[in-house]
C-alpha cells in the first residue's frame, strides 16, 4: 500500500511511493446510451509500469471508456477486474481520475485548492505537516509551485493559465498517491511543449513509480506516441487495434494499412481513423478475427523497418526497437490486506465537515457579502425608511407599516432563496467530482455549507433591518430585537428553500423559473397582497411560508397602536362601529381583519416547520442526486 494511504515510515510519507503488482483488465466492455452503441465488446489490460493511450475521433468512446472504468458508468454487459477480483467501491479507491474538464473554485489560491484536498482524501495518521510537504514536492515536481499561491480565476477573473489548471488537476489525485491514474484528454487545450512535459512527467511517473496510468489523447504528436507503452484504437465504440504501440504499424501494414518512412505514425493513425464506413469496418473485423490471422508478435518480428519513427529519450533522437514478447501476467499474486486496508472513508465526518466549513466560508464570504450587495441592500433600506420615514403609530397607518413589513420580508425571501440556486448550480461540477472521488459524505458537505454560511446569510438582512425600522419609527428596541428574529427565520427558511430547489433541478433556469413561480405564488397567498381571496380557498395561507414571518412580525409590531374612534372608520371594514359609533378600534381589529387570527407562537411554530422541511428536502435531494459512494 502506498505511504500516502497507510503510512508506516513516517520518514517515507509526503513522496509517492512504489505501487504494489496490479493487472487492470476491461473485458468485453458494452455500452449503450437510449439504445445508441456507445462501445461495443471492448476489451483492455494494463499493468504496473505502462503508459496507455487511448486514440480515436472523437464521439469514438474513448471518455465512455474510462467512465467505465472508474465506475462512474455502469456497462449493459462485460466487466472490470483487478488482479483478477471484480472491481467495487474499495478497489476503486486505489484509481484516481482526471476530468478533461478542469473543474474548481475560482477564488482559492491554487494552495488552498490543493491543502483542502489533501485534509480531505489523506488519512488523519499523516501529521498536517507531511502533508503539506506532499503538496510542495508534487507541485515542484509538476513545476507548478510557483503558482501556489494565485488564485484558480475564471474566464472573468485572471488566474491560472490552462496548462497550470490540468497540472493542478492530476496533481489532486496524485495528493492520494493512487495505482491506478486515469486522465481524459489531460493535453487538451495545452500548447506542444507544454502537453509533451506534461506526457513526459505522466511516462516517468509510471516507470519509476510502478503505476498504471491510462489516458486518452485525440492526436499526439510523434514524440508523444513513442511514449506510449500501448495503444488502444476505438472508431465507433469498436477497437481497431490494442496492443504494445511498437505492435501496431507491422500489424497494420499487415492488414493493408502501411505507413510511409518519416510520417507522424499519430497522424497516419488518425487518418484511417477517420475513414469512410467501409475502411473502419474493415479495420475493426480486422482486429475482431485476429486470432487466425498471424499473432502479434510474429508480425513484430516479421519487419521492423515499417515506418520506423524518430523517439525522443533524454533529449536524443534513437532509433526504437523493443521485445514484442507478449508479457503475461498472474492474478493469484493478489494482496488481499490491500482491499482489507482501504476503508470506506480516508477521514472522519468531523475532518470532512471541519475542512468543508473552512473552505465554504473562504468561498462564500466573497459571493454574499460582496461590495455590491452590500450597497444594494443599504440603498434600499434608506429609500425604504425615507418613504416610511417616522410613521405615526396610529391605526391610520398600520396598512404603510404592514406594507413595509410585506417588501422586508419579500425582498429576503427572493434574494436567499435565489442566492442559494445560483450558488449551489455553480458549485456543482466541483462538488460532482469530489463525491465521486469519493472524498467526503454528502452529508458532511450539505451540514458544513448550511452551518458555515449561517453568519454570513444574516449579516446583510440585519443592517438593513436596523435601518429600515429606525428610520420608520416601526416600534420600540425590545420589538425590533423579537421582530429581527422571526426575519432571520424566514431568510433562512428561504435560503433551505433555495437548497431544495439547487439540489433537485439540474437546471439553473428551470430552478430560478420554479423558485420565482412557487414565491409568487405563497406572496399571494399570504394575504398581504389581497384579502379577497375566496373562502373556501382561505386554508391555503398556511401553505404560505410567507404568511407565517409576515404574520409574527404584525403581531409583534402592531397589535398594540394606538386605538381609533369608530366615528373615523369605514362601517364596511368594521362591522361593528354600526351597532355602536363609540367603540374603539385596535390594532388586534385590524389584524383580525387581515386573517392573523392565531397567536404569535402558532406563526412561529410554522415558521420554523418550513425552515426545518425545507432544509431536510434539500439533503434528501442531495443525497439522491449523488449517493453516498459504497
Amino acid at each position: 500500500m502506498s505511504c500516502a494511504v497507510n503510512c508506516h515510515d513516517p520518514a517515507m510519507c509526503g513522496t509517492t511511493v512504489v505501487s504494489p503488482k496490479l493487472v487492470l483488465e476491461a473485458v468485453n466492455v458494452t455500452v449503450a446510451v437510449n439504445d445508441i452503441s456507445i462501445l461495443n465488446g471492448v476489451s483492455i489490460s494494463a499493468a504496473n509500469g505502462e503508459l496507455v493511450a487511448f486514440m480515436g475521433p472523437s464521439g469514438s468512446g474513448k471518455t465512455t471508456l474510462l467512465d467505465t472504468i472508474a465506475g462512474r458508468r455502469t456497462p449493459q454487459s462485460g466487466f472490470v477486474k483487478l488482479n483478477g477480483t471484480p472491481m467495487d467501491g474499495k478497489l476503486r479507491r486505489k484509481l484516481g481520475f482526471v476530468l478533461q474538464e478542469d473543474t474548481f473554485f475560482a477564488d482559492l489560491t491554487l494552495w488552498e485548492t490543493l491543502y483542502f484536498t489533501s485534509m480531505v482524501r489523506l488519512p488523519e495518521s499523516i501529521p498536517k505537516a507531511e502533508k503539506v510537504q506532499h503538496i510542495e514536492d508534487l507541485a515542484e515536481s509538476l513545476g507548478v509551485k510557483k503558482c501556489l499561491n494565485t488564485r484558480i480565476g475564471d474566464m472573468f477573473n485572471p488566474g491560472l493559465s490552462g496548462g497550470e489548471k490540468k497540472r493542478a488537476s492530476i496533481i489532486c489525485e496524485l495528493l492520494t498517491d493512487p495505482d491506478i491514474l486515469l486522465l481524459d484528454e489531460p493535453t487538451s487545450g495545452l500548447d506542444y511543449c507544454t502537453a509533451l512535459t506534461l506526457v513526459q512527467r505522466l511516462k516517468k511517473l509510471a516507470g519509476e513509480k510502478n503505476k498504471i496510468i491510462i489516458f486518452s489523447i485525440h492526436q499526439p504528436s510523434s514524440q508523444m506516441y513513442h511514449m506510449f507503452d500501448k495503444l488502444l484504437l476505438l472508431a465507433q465504440g469498436k477497437v481497431a487495434f490494442f496492443g504494445d504501440r511498437s505492435d501496431l504499424l507491422p500489424y497494420l501494414e499487415n492488414v493493408g494499412f502501411k505507413c510511409e518512412m518519416q510520417y507522424n505514425p499519430a497522424d497516419f493513425l488518425m487518418g484511417i481513423l477517420k475513414s469512410d464506413e467501409s475502411t473502419i469496418k474493415r479495420l475493426t473485423d480486422a482486429f475482431s478475427n485476429r486470432d487466425g490471422a498471424t499473432p502479434l508478435k510474429d508480425m513484430a518480428t516479421n519487419d521492423k523497418s515499417v515506418c520506423l519513427s524518430l523517439a525522443v529519450t533524454n533529449n536524443a533522437f534513437i532509433l526504437e526497437e523493443r521485445d514484442t514478447e507478449v508479457q503475461i501476467f498472474e492474478h493469484n499474486s493478489f494482496d488481499q490486506k490491500i482491499v482489507e486496508e482501504t476503508t470506506k472513508w480516508p477521514t472522519s465526518f468531523s475532518t470532512q465537515f471541519h475542512m468543508i466549513s473552512w473552505r465554504t466560508f473562504k468561498v462564500s464570504r466573497g459571493r454574499i457579502l460582496h461590495l455590491y450587495e452590500l450597497l444594494q441592500s443599504m440603498i434600499l433600506a434608506v429609500i425604504l425608511g425615507l418613504v416610511f420615514f417616522q410613521i405615526p403609530q396610529t391605526i391610520d397607518s398600520i396598512r404603510d407599516r404592514m406594507g413595509l413589513l410585506f417588501i422586508t420580508v419579500a425582498h429576503w425571501t427572493f434574494g436567499a432563496a435565489f442566492d442559494a440556486i445560483t450558488a449551489f448550480s455553480s458549485e456543482r461540477g466541483v462538488i460532482t467530482k469530489e463525491i465521486k472521488a469519493k472524498a467526503y459524505r454528502v452529508s458532511a458537505y450539505y451540514l458544513a455549507r448550511t452551518l458555515t454560511e449561517l453568519p454570513l446569510v444574516l449579516t446583510l438582512p440585519v443592517f438593513f433591518y436596523a435601518v429600515a425600522y429606525w428610520m420608520a419609527g416601526l416600534h420600540g428596541v425590545s420589538q425590533f430585537f423579537v421582530s429581527l428574529l422571526v426575519l432571520l427565520l424566514s431568510t433562512l427558511s428561504a435560503q433551505g428553500f433555495g437548497y431544495m430547489i439547487g439540489a433537485a433541478c439540474m437546471d439553473v433556469k428551470f430552478g430560478i423559473f420554479l423558485a420565482n413561480t412557487t414565491i409568487l405564488f405563497a406572496l399571494i397567498l399570504s394575504g398581504f397582497i389581497t384579502q379577497t381571496l375566496p373562502a373556501w380557498f382561505s386554508w391555503a395561507k398556511y401553505l404560505s411560508f410567507i404568511f407565517h414571518p409576515l404574520s409574527a412580525m404584525s403581531l409583534i409590531l402592531l397589535q398594540d397602536m394606538q386605538p381609533l374612534p369608530c366615528n373615523t372608520l369605514s362601517t364596511d371594514m368594521f362591522p361593528q362601529c354600526l351597532t355602536n359609533a363609540t367603540v374603539v378600534i385596535t390594532g388586534k381589529d385590524v389584524l383580525l381583519r387581515a386573517g392573523i387570527t392565531l397567536p404569535i407562537y402558532c406563526y412561529i411554530t410554522g415558521l420554523v416547520i418550513f425552515l426545518l422541511l425545507f432544509r431536510i428536502l434539500g439533503c434528501v435531494a442531495l443525497s439522491v442526486r449523488f449517493k453516498d459512494p459504497k
